[in-house]
C-alpha cells in the first residue's frame, strides 16, 4: 500500500473519519471531566486570602434637617408630624422595641463619654440609678380610652402604700439639651417612623437636687402613667409619712385589680422649664 495519503480511496475515508471523530470526543469529553474534578477540589480550598478581612459594621447615615440644632421641643414636634401620628390609636411598644431604644441609648452614652474625652466639659445624660425593678406584675398597659390613648391599669389588688414604680436603670435623664435633640434625631426614626413623637410625648422636666432641671423619661412601659384629677389620683410620690420623693412612686388608697393607675403629674412635672435646657 502506498503511505501517500492521497493514494486512500474515499470509501476508505468515508470508514476511518467517523471512527477519529469518536476518538476526538472522548478525549475532549474526558479532559473536560477532569478539569471539572480539578475546579472543583481548587474551590474547597481554603488558602486564607479571607482569613485577615476584617467585617465592619456600617453605621447608619443620620439626615437631620436644617439647623436641627436650635430645634425646641414645639420644633420637633412640628418637624416629627407628630399631631399625625396621635391622630389614630398608638399602640403600646413590644420588649423588642423597648430593647432597640435602650441600646440606642447606650450608643448615645458612649458618645458623650467619648466627647468628653475629646474636651468636652460634661457629658449631657446619664441613668437615674443602677437598680432594676420589675413592675410588670403590678402594672399593664392597656388603652385609656380615646380621650387618654395608652394608658396602666393594675395587675392585681393593691394595697395602700404599696410601691408601684421607682426610678430605675431604664430611667434616663437629659441634663443638657441638645443631647435630648441628639437622641430625637437618631437614625431609628427610619424604621420606628414615631419613636420621636412617643417620646416627646412621654418626656417630662423635672427638679433636679441643687436647683438645677433635667428631661426625664423612661424607657419602658413606665411611661404610659396617665395624670387624674385629683380625687381620681390612686399614686402619689413617696410616702406619705416619709415626705415628697420624686423617684418611688407608691399606693395613695387600695387599688383594685383592673383599675386604672393614675398619677398627678403636677407633683414632679416642671412644664414650664423646657427653655432652661434650651429647648
Amino acid at each position: 500500500f502506498s503511505n501517500d495519503p492521497r493514494s486512500i480511496s474515499s470509501h476508505s475515508r468515508k470508514k476511518t473519519a467517523p471512527h477519529r471523530l469518536r476518538n476526538v470526543s472522548t478525549i475532549t469529553i474526558a479532559i473536560s471531566l477532569f478539569s471539572l474534578v480539578v475546579l472543583s477540589a481548587i474551590s474547597t480550598l481554603d488558602f486564607g486570602s479571607n482569613a485577615s478581612k476584617k467585617v465592619t459594621k456600617v453605621r447608619p447615615t443620620i439626615v437631620r434637617p436644617t439647623k436641627w440644632d436650635t430645634f425646641d421641643h414645639y420644633k420637633m414636634r412640628t418637624y416629627f408630624e407628630c399631631s399625625k401620628a396621635f391622630e389614630s390609636e398608638r399602640p403600646w411598644w413590644t420588649d423588642q422595641e423597648w430593647r432597640i431604644v435602650r441600646e440606642l441609648y447606650q450608643d448615645l452614652l458612649k458618645s458623650e463619654g467619648a466627647g468628653l474625652v475629646r474636651g468636652s466639659t460634661k457629658i449631657g445624660t446619664c441613668q437615674a440609678s443602677d437598680d432594676v425593678f420589675d413592675f410588670s406584675q403590678i402594672v399593664v398597659p392597656y388603652q385609656a380610652g380615646k380621650e387618654k390613648g395608652r394608658g396602666l391599669k393594675a395587675a392585681k389588688d393593691i394595697r395602700k402604700g404599696d410601691m408601684l414604680f421607682k426610678a430605675t436603670n431604664n430611667t434616663v435623664v437629659f441634663t443638657d439639651g441638645h443631647s435630648f435633640r441628639k437622641f430625637m434625631f437618631a437614625p431609628l426614626n427610619e424604621r420606628f417612623p414615631t419613636f420621636a413623637c412617643d417620646v416627646l410625648q412621654w418626656a417630662w422636666v423635672q427638679d433636679l437636687e441643687g436647683g438645677a432641671f433635667g428631661i426625664e423619661v423612661d424607657l419602658d412601659d413606665c411611661n404610659l402613667l396617665n395624670s387624674g384629677r385629683q380625687r381620681s389620683v390612686n399614686i402619689q410620690c413617696g410616702k406619705a409619712d416619709e415626705g415628697y420623693d420624686g423617684n418611688h412612686f407608691y399606693a395613695r388608697r387600695d387599688i383594685k385589680k383592673g383599675e386604672e393607675i393614675l398619677g398627678s403629674y403636677s407633683e414632679f412635672v416642671s412644664d414650664h422649664s423646657w427653655s432652661e435646657l434650651g429647648l
